[in-house]
């Protein structure tokens, strides 16, 4: 991951900061805590990316990074209550298919984003989503440690 030229832009910027730790208080029923992988500030805006490591090509990683969208939104709506900016960019860097899937966040993304937050909440928690099937998973995941998601099947 550090070799590809677009993470090394944001990971070089005197501003980055890796595995960022947040706990994002939204209210008095709901917080989110997370560590993000890469953060930096670009111009006036955050840009935020996350590593993942599925074995896949391009077109998988861009289909791949639509699943992942429920952490993009705890990510994009945390930084921005928290941080007092905006965040301009959010990015998934698949690590073994040496591909970014990157999106601007408009208004319009950020506004998904804080309506899905709860919407994805309150599913986890009734059993109709768990966020992954893969074991593996899991063990980089925060939903299982917070009691939110069963977990798919362990794996050491």
């Amino acid at each position: 991951v550090s070799n590809h030229p677009e993470y090394r832009a944001i990971a070089e910027n005197p501003s980055a900061r890796r595995e960022l730790p947040f706990l994002y208080i939204a209210d008095e029923d709901n917080f989110y805590e997370g560590n993000i992988d890469l953060a930096a500030v670009d111009g006036d805006k955050y840009v935020l990316l996350d590593v993942k490591t599925p074995q896949c090509g391009q077109e998988e990683a861009i289909e791949k990074a639509r699943s992942y969208r429920p952490q993009q939104d705890v990510y994009v709506s945390a930084v921005e209550g928290i941080g007092g900016m905006e965040v301009g960019r959010f990015v998934f860097q698949f690590s073994r298919a040496e591909a970014q899937v990157s999106e601007d966040v408009t208004s319009e993304v950020r506004s998904r984003a804080l309506q899905n937050l709860g919407v994805t909440k309150d599913q986890i928690e009734n059993g109709e989503n768990q966020p992954t099937s893969i074991g593996s998973e899991c063990r980089f995941c925060g939903f299982a440690s917070v009691g939110l998601c069963c977990g798919g099947p362990r794996q050491s």
